[in-house]
């Protein structure tokens, strides 16, 4: 059976009448047991066999992140079809080039999605439209009757990338690998009791939750459609809960009010933090132990360090991203890129020339994240990206001298240094300052030139960076090559 499945099942008869989710819904609280959650996947999987889907069938998703969809992906699973997770910050390109590469059997959308498949005149071909809040009549299936003797190499999920600093890629998890990094998760955070409320603003980790038997907090927040007053209201539902845990983005952390007096622990990655925008996190929820994660879409986790320390080494000029968490292996290859090897490390893509891996004389296969850095002391220090390399006094990367910048000059909340796409001896340093703050051109145009002598520097103030679309503080350096006029 899929170890996933078989988790689930053993986690529900474990905990039983143990709140499993808590969301909302027109306003007010809803709370799930274990054993209601069983239920509701088994009903799923009961309207989904009923709707055609057998094992080995590919269903695309535009619902948006719910309780409900969280029933329907472990139904899918429990099936033995593949689900491909589309975020709802996909454009019609992103869209085609998945429909193109998955070709889905079915569209699996909620009422408010639904008009999304109408965008594309290739979907409209495909009969088989999943409701994932449609009413389902009570459960009359068995989970296990259909897992049962499900090979671990079966597709269980893709989920698109957003190409914010390459092309998009759709990274396929199998229930092996999807099981190795749910449990990658699990053995990484601190589990005090079983009796933690969790609350996630990161989808998949609500998974990795289910098989720790927490309770599941879903607030299900648009970050970066919302203001941060509507956020704050939609929070506010959630104040009487005793959540111990939040696990999510440096956006979520600096959109929102902290609400938790009963936060212990904070886990949050997805971007490169400037020094200001940590030290307002710090602030914000110094109360708690809050752990900052580095890792990517092919290991999950790769290092972590405590919040406070990042911020000291920034402050000596370094981005030090800790050590290496448990169960990952990091070394550094050519050309100072960073690389990971770990069970939980997945291997394949839709598009097979997005790999990017290798294997060593030992047969471990490792991969090529696309980031330059450096082991010291054991602690892995973050130089940038490999392909935002720059040569001036000394061999500098873009991220190096935008933390610098953002040491030095106090005003400027974030900055990103760019080389000019058509006259490569033309450096751009985009500045977004704090709110009042100020900054001297000129000093600044005569620091990046000492970094970067013989070069053109210009200098641009910008009211706001443009960013990634799914991470809102990660700089997309693809959108700023159209500022270089």
């Amino acid at each position: 059976m899929s170890h996933i499945v078989e988790r689930f099942i053993e986690i529900c008869d474990e905990y039983k009448d143990k709140p499993a989710f808590v969301f909302a819904k027109k306003g007010e609280l809803v709370e799930k047991s274990f054993c209601e959650f069983e239920r509701d996947v088994r009903a799923a999987v009961g309207y989904l066999s009923d709707m055609g889907v057998r094992r080995g069938e590919r269903i695309l998703t535009f619902a948006l992140p719910s309780y409900e969809l969280c029933t329907f992906m472990l139904a899918s699973m429990s099936l033995g079809a593949s689900l491909m997770y589309v975020d709802s910050w996909a454009d019609q390109k992103r869209l085609r080039g998945a429909f193109e590469q998955y070709r889905p059997e079915c569209i699996l959308v909620s009422r408010a999605t639904a008009k999304i498949r109408l965008l594309l005149r290739e979907m409209h071909s495909i009969k088989r439209v999943l409701y994932v809040d449609k009413e389902i009549n009570e459960p009359t299936v068995s989970v296990n009757a259909f897992a049962k003797d499900i090979p671990e190499e079966t597709v269980a999920l893709l989920t698109l990338t957003t190409g914010s600093t390459g092309r998009p890629k759709a990274a396929i998890r199998t229930h092996g690998q999807l099981h190795e990094q749910l449990m990658l998760v699990c053995n990484n955070m601190e589990m005090k009791s079983r009796e933690e409320y969790v609350l996630t603003t990161s989808f998949m980790y609500v998974f990795s939750n289910i098989l720790s038997g927490f309770t599941t907090v879903l607030p299900c927040l648009r970050l970066g459609h919302s203001s941060p007053a509507k956020l704050d209201r939609k929070l506010a539902l959630f104040c009487p809960l005793p959540i111990s845990m939040i696990i999510t983005t440096p956006d979520f952390c600096l959109s929102v009010s902290n609400r938790f007096p009963t936060l212990r622990r904070l886990y949050l990655g997805g971007a490169i933090l400037t020094p200001s925008e940590a030290e307002r996190i710090y602030e914000k929820f110094r109360h708690a132990e809050i752990t900052y994660i580095y890792g990517a879409t092919e290991c999950n986790l790769i290092a972590s360090t405590r919040l406070e320390d990042y911020i000291a080494d920034l402050k000596r000029g370094r981005s030090v991203l800790g050590r290496a968490v448990e169960g990952v292996q990091i070394r550094i290859g050519e050309n100072c890129e960073i690389m990971v090897s770990a069970m939980a490390m997945l291997d394949k893509y839709l598009d097979a020339s997005a790999a990017n891996k290798e294997t060593d004389e030992n047969n471990l296969l490792w991969h090529k994240t696309g980031d330059a850095g450096e082991l010291r002391d054991g602690k892995l220090v973050y130089f940038g990206r490999c392909d935002k390399r720059l040569r001036g006094r000394d061999v500098i990367y873009s991220s190096q001298l935008e933390q610098r910048i953002c040491v030095r000059f106090k005003d400027i909340e974030k900055c990103a240094v760019c080389v000019d796409k058509h006259d490569g001896n033309k450096i751009w340093v985009f500045a977004v300052c704090r709110d009042g703050g100020k900054f001297e051109h000129g000093e600044l145009c005569a620091y990046v030139s000492e970094q970067l002598p013989e070069r053109e520097i210009v200098i641009r103030k910008l009211s706001k960076m443009p960013c990634d679309v799914k991470h809102h503080t990660k700089i997309n350096y693809n959108a700023l090559q159209k500022k270089m006029k």
